[in-house]
């Protein structure tokens, strides 16, 4: 090898080297982002410009009106900064009517059900929250989504999974919550009038995106109430988890 070819190729290794100078970083990844307490439409510009598909958000975090618009605009969606700990046992309710975000968990065969919901919340101006986790089993989504409502960090949920049912058993074990299974509008309607559902599970193999469209407006739009009863209940649930902290 002579002077020239060594020379060709400090060259090159110089050319690369300020090439990749020259390149951003690499967008540090969704889940380590840290959560914020307030989103704002310069918040989401910055997180689509990072290269960022989501925004971690606390428990109880505020979105503005501009920012929905952004989120909507450019497809980015909120997430949840729960930790698996904090659903592994009865947690006290905080509800909230007033906060517009929903929690969606979806198995890995119900992508195309998990882009409906998501498009159907943004047509009605609601907030898209996805589960932050990697584990996409039944059991395991009705746990972080049963957690996201109970902490305020969204309004309701959304479990879709094989059956519907093994999430709405699990759902119901968390202190507050009154999970659902449904099939239908008129079930859909019903959950929320009647019993003041507050958490909706869905089979990927029964329904349909058109159906869960459906089911998905009626809920959204039903009178919510929430038996006596429920709230007895609820309420029992809620000092024995105080107790057992």
């Amino acid at each position: 090898m002579d002077q020239r070819e060594i020379d060709r190729i400090a060259a090159e290794v110089g050319a690369a080297r300020a090439a990749a100078d020259r390149q951003p970083e690499a967008p540090a990844p969704d889940d380590e982002t840290p959560p914020v307490s307030l989103v704002t439409e310069n918040v989401v510009r910055a997180a689509h410009a990072a290269g960022r598909s989501s925004i971690r958000i606390v428990p109880r975090a505020l979105v503005t009106p501009l920012a929905k618009d952004a989120l909507s605009e450019l497809g980015l969606s909120l997430a949840s900064a729960l930790p698996d700990a904090a659903t592994g046992s009865p947690a006290k309710v905080a509800r909230a009517r007033e906060i517009d975000r929903v929690a969606i968990g979806a198995v890995p065969g119900a992508r195309e059900l998990e882009a409906t919901v998501a498009r159907a919340l943004r047509d009605h101006h609601l907030v898209p929250v996805r589960v932050p986790t990697p584990i996409r089993e039944s059991a395991h989504l009705a746990r972080q989504v049963a957690g996201a409502v109970c902490t305020g960090q969204a309004a309701w949920g959304v479990v879709i999974d094989e059956a519907g049912v093994g999430a709405a058993a699990v759902a119901n074990r968390v202190a507050g919550i009154v999970a659902v299974s449904c099939g239908d509008v008129l079930t859909a309607r019903w959950a929320r009038e009647r019993f003041g559902a507050d958490m909706l599970c869905v089979s990927s193999e029964l329904v349909a995106p058109g159906l869960l469209r459906e089911m998905l407006y009626v809920w959204i739009q039903a009178n919510v109430h929430r038996p006596p009863e429920f709230g007895s209940i609820i309420n029992d649930l809620d000092r024995r988890s105080e107790k057992q902290a």
